[in-house]
């Protein structure tokens, strides 16, 4: 069955097809009892709810993080005027990131007063 997956590769060109080329070498080079060994840890972990839990949290520390920056990225892309975050770390910072990223870090609260100064309705 993971012998057959090079008739599913997408025809997309770049960082797609390199993924793809580097998961057919993994899925092709690993002998079938690697594979199995590999599934039975991780049905064990997957069984194991205090090791899922913390997975969780680790998951979603990763992921606010990442798109914590990657919002940051677009805003100094887009040179937005607002930055709106509850992020702690971004507004202790918001002095030094002044000097790299156009325009105002504030919370959400502080965000839309802005707004309403900037739009004449205060």
């Amino acid at each position: 069955m993971l012998n057959n997956i090079s008739h599913r590769l997408p025809p997309y060109r770049g960082v797609v097809n390199f993924i793809w080329a580097q998961l057919y070498t993994v899925v092709n080079n690993t002998p079938p009892a690697e594979w199995e060994q590999r599934l039975a840890r991780e049905q064990e972990f997957a069984d194991n709810p205090q090791v899922m839990q913390t997975l969780k949290k680790i998951r979603e520390k990763w992921m606010n993080a990442k798109n914590d920056a990657l919002g940051l990225c677009a805003h100094a892309s887009w040179r937005g005027d607002i930055f709106v975050t509850n992020d702690n770390h971004f507004l202790k910072a918001k002095e030094k990131l002044s000097h790299l990223i156009p325009g105002k870090i504030l919370r959400p609260k502080d965000a839309v007063q802005e707004v309403d100064r900037v739009a004449g309705r205060q």
